[in-house]
């Protein structure tokens, strides 16, 4: 993965969900034998399906623990033939405060996060597979323009720049909800939920530094005030609008990814799930090269 600044070693926890048939018991043991620190419980989301999730203690960080998650993926894979269904995720959290409580990020920035996931989640969607899109899929519903203006609204009157207050805004805003992006009130953390199940390491490095670098993005010091919100999303999506498909792919996969080798991966994925769509396909094909000869213009 490559390094992002000072985010390079923020601790994150991932929790995979799958189908098999091995028991609770089975999987612990085969994870006990190659020495991962990692739970197993039961994801009542997911019928006859378990999550597997680091230990409290096993606190992830940076290639290293990007390295452990493929070790994982790699073992499961090999003995259990762990099953993909439309509802089984790739869940990471994203740790928001530091060892004293006292905020990685304002909570400003937290919710320009919220604004700007809002703002290309249609874009972010093209790397995921139909059952993981839309705001209305079972357990994975998408945030509301309104619930973001709230949380815009309470980072104002409590001190959108003060990072010693980021864990009160924790406590206001942070939730249950199955929702694609939520603050994880029982662990602390900016949990992205978008993702399927995987055991491919590209797909599943992809999004660590995505999401990781989104993140980031929008921890710049030069964002120094709330971001706004776009017209419909669904424009981002338009072969028409200004600020359609080709700036918003770019938007997305060039800056917020964080650099063209994720960029190209970004376009090679859209383009085999959208295969069917040849519009879509014409418009993204060849996009990071375009961008590549333009930054070096």
């Amino acid at each position: 993965m490559r390094k992002s600044n000072n985010l390079a070693m923020l601790r994150f926890s991932p929790e995979f969900e799958f189908n098999t048939h091995f028991s609770q018991s089975d999987l612990e043991e085969l994870l006990r034998v190659h020495n991962l620190d990692w739970n197993v419980v039961e994801d009542l989301s997911v019928p006859n399906g378990w999550e597997v999730h680091p230990i409290a203690t096993n606190q992830l960080q940076g290639n290293a623990g990007a390295m452990e998650c493929q070790r994982l993926l790699a073992i499961i894979n090999a003995n259990c033939n762990p099953i993909q269904t439309p509802k089984t995720g790739f869940h990471i959290h994203w740790n928001l405060l530091d060892a004293e409580g006292i905020g990685i990020m304002s909570p400003m920035q937290l919710t320009n996060i919220f604004i700007d996931w809002y703002n290309f989640k249609r874009v972010i969607e093209l790397i995921l597979p139909e059952s993981r899109r839309g705001d209305y899929q079972d357990n994975l519903g998408g945030v509301s323009m309104q619930f973001i203006r709230d949380m815009q609204t309470y980072a104002d009157r409590l001190g959108k720049d003060d990072k010693t207050k980021t864990a009160e805004f924790i406590g206001a805003y942070g939730t249950t909800h199955c929702r694609d992006i939520r603050i994880s009130s029982g662990h602390k953390t900016l949990e992205f939920r978008k993702a399927i199940f995987t055991v491919d390491d590209n797909k599943l490095n992809f999004w660590i530094e995505f999401t990781r670098n989104f993140v980031k993005f929008n921890m710049a010091k030069r964002q120094k005030n709330f971001r706004h919100f776009m017209d419909d999303a669904s424009n981002r999506l338009s072969l028409s609008h200004p600020k359609g498909l080709a700036w918003s792919f770019r938007s997305v996969f060039q800056y917020r990814a964080g650099n063209f080798g994720a960029m190209k991966w970004a376009e090679k994925r859209a383009l085999q799930l959208a295969r069917n769509n040849t519009h879509m396909v014409d418009t993204i094909q060849g996009i990071t090269e375009e961008c590549k000869a333009k930054n070096n213009s």
